[in-house]
């Protein structure tokens, strides 16, 4: 805005200005004359209104935004240049209080501009009475927030998006896995009911409890779903709830918190220990008939400390699956476990047939993302037998999800000459198996946490492992198809593959050769022809726009939801693409070829 001299020129520029601005100030209330240069110098509207809500003066930052004349405003109500909404919302509450207090602070309305535009704005006014209590007039100041509700409606799409996001990943990590394990499980059934009815029922029972942890993991995420108890009462409150609940179904419960909540909390691992808890005391009312329970939960530096005892039947930890099969107690171990190492802690179950069962856990406050690889144990639980001929090819599954791993292990054991010699759930446990397993080839799944599929290879090829990778996915992304086979993949493989289909394309790849999922092909054909394989893929072009908005490799990764390590190798794709050598020369040259264009 201008200000001094200047400004008073421009004001004064012509005598029409003048003879509106006198009569203006006629109008204005000697007792206001002095808020005169406040009025005109301050960046945002302001106004007075007389006792019959007619507008007395208008600064010219009200007249300029709002598109009027002087001329024009001048006596009419304040009212005329609301919305419908925000006219009837002044008349039935917002003035009404005024008159009351006196005062007026940031209310929202919204006004219309001379062209029809609307315009969001918030609103602050006082009253001023004379000496005798009757109003004389009031004065407003009023900011234009058009831009920040913009904003904010932004970031709340933004939300909505991530939150579609959050149940397509949901759904990707949790059903579309468990299904592609069921179908395994009845695949290997069919094939052993001729030769091996005994080993068949031993499919099928399988795959039944991999169904009904489906439905548990579905259900999981419907409940993820709903509003949090957590957004409005805390986890102390939530689980109190929890507790009262039980105490309703007949279970004699007792309940001790020590220390008290630190804030900030990571909301997502304060989910975790909800979940737990709710789970843990569903069994024990549904399942472990017990008469009373006992639930314990201490704060201390930097995780939550949580244990919850029952008298009830219990079972034999030494019994494989005793507390997973369909016929038993059902407690979910595998389930509860999955959900407190997604948030960097562990839990543990003791039980005791007919004493009692015991659950234990710790959750840190934040995300742990350093915690140590379970690699020893995995190895000492996958021996690996020192007279394998070479005949047989030894392979590394590495996936996330526990079903999905179990069902392609089931799978494999089928399979004549061939031998699974460890399991990985993520991409940097993968590495570590790779390097002290030395498999001919690794089955890698696409999605993982720590290190995600390409980041593994990308990695792997980095240390100059000699092993074959094909890559796993649910769904033939774009993305993941390029990113996967540039990265060296020598296999792409859907998560529905026939078992026949799989064991050929293991072979095929441990013979040197490569293999496509058929729709995976059919997806490179038609990129093939759309693009020039010199062109920049989709996820580079995200890349590079976000470097383009100074973003850095995590802040990347984070938007993304991918590794560092993928961000960077995506980086040298573009960095090569492009023929450059710096993260300023590549955001210049993909400027000038429009790529960071929308």
């Amino acid at each position: 805005m201008e200000f001094g001299e200047d400004r008073r020129q421009r004001m004064f520029a012509n005598d029409r200005d003048i003879s509106e601005r006198k009569c203006a100030e006629e109008a204005l209330p000697q007792s206001e004359e002095r808020y005169r240069d406040l009025y005109e110098h301050t960046p945002c509207m302001m106004h007075s209104i007389d006792s019959e809500g007619s507008l007395i003066y208008v600064n010219d930052y009200w007249l300029e935004l709002l598109g009027y004349e002087r001329s024009e405003v001048i006596g009419r109500r304040s009212t005329e240049f609301l919305t419908e909404a925000s006219r009837l919302y002044a008349v039935e509450a917002a003035l009404p209080e005024f008159m009351k207090t006196g005062v007026a602070s940031e209310v929202e309305y919204q006004m219309v501009k001379k062209n029809g535009e609307v315009m969001d704005v918030l609103l602050s006014g006082v009253l001023q009475r004379d000496q005798s209590g009757e109003i004389e007039y009031s004065r407003a100041f009023i900011v234009d927030v058009t831009e920040r509700k913009r904003a904010e409606e932004t970031r709340r799409q933004l939300a909505v998006a991530e939150e579609r996001n959050r149940m397509a990943r949901e759904i990707h990590d949790t059903l579309a896995q468990s299904l592609t394990g069921i179908v395994m499980q009845i695949e290997a059934a069919g094939e052993l009911m001729g030769k091996a009815p005994e080993a068949a029922r031993a499919e099928i029972e399988s795959a039944h409890y991999l169904a009904r942890e489906s439905l548990a993991e579905a259900r999981r995420s419907v409940w993820d779903l709903q509003p949090s108890v957590l957004a409005s009462s805390g986890l102390i409150e939530a689980i109190q709830q929890e507790v009262a609940k039980a105490a309703e179904r007949g279970i004699q419960i007792s309940l001790e918190i020590r220390g008290e909540e630190p804030k900030p909390l990571d909301q997502r691992n304060n989910l975790a220990v909800l979940r737990i808890v709710q789970e843990t005391l569903s069994n024990i009312i549904q399942h472990a008939r017990a008469k009373s329970a006992e639930v314990r939960m201490s704060y201390g530096s930097s995780e939550i400390q949580l244990s919850v005892t029952d008298d009830g039947i219990g079972f034999d930890p030494s019994v494989e699956h005793a507390a997973l099969s369909s016929t038993d107690t059902g407690f979910g171990l595998i389930s509860m476990q999955e959900r407190a190492r997604l948030a960097g802690g562990y839990l543990e179950i003791h039980s005791t047939p007919d004493v009692g069962t015991h659950v234990e856990a710790t959750i840190p406050y934040q995300p742990n993302n350093g915690n140590p690889s379970p690699l020893e144990a995995t190895s000492a639980a996958t021996s690996l037998p020192q007279d394998v001929s070479s005949g047989v090819i030894r392979v590394l599954i590495a996936d996330d999800h526990e079903v999905f791993r179990r069902g392609i292990l089931n799978t494999i054991e089928q399979i004549d000459g061939m031998l699974v010699v460890g399991e990985a759930e993520n991409g940097e446990e993968a590495i570590e198996m790779i390097q002290a397993l030395a498999p001919d080839v690794v089955l890698l799944d696409i999605r993982m946490p720590k290190l995600d599929g390409v980041g593994t290879l990308s990695r792997v090829n980095e240390l100059g492992l000699q092993t074959r990778v094909i890559l796993l996915s649910a769904f033939a992304t774009d993305e993941y198809i390029f990113d996967g086979l540039r990265a060296g993949a020598s296999g792409y493989l859907l998560k529905d593959v026939s078992r026949d289909d799989l064991a050929n394309a293991i072979r095929t790849v441990h013979d040197g050769g490569s293999v496509l999922h058929p729709v995976v092909a059919k997806r490179l054909i038609e990129q093939l022809d759309n693009k020039e394989t010199s062109g920049l893929s989709d996820r580079e072009i995200e890349v590079i726009r976000l470097l383009g908005s100074g973003a850095r490799n995590k802040e990347i990764a984070t938007q993304l939801y991918v590794t560092i390590h993928t961000v960077k190798f995506h980086l040298e794709n573009v960095y090569r693409k492009l023929g450059v050598q710096t993260r300023a020369e590549a955001v210049r040259v993909a400027s000038e070829r429009g790529f960071l264009t929308t």
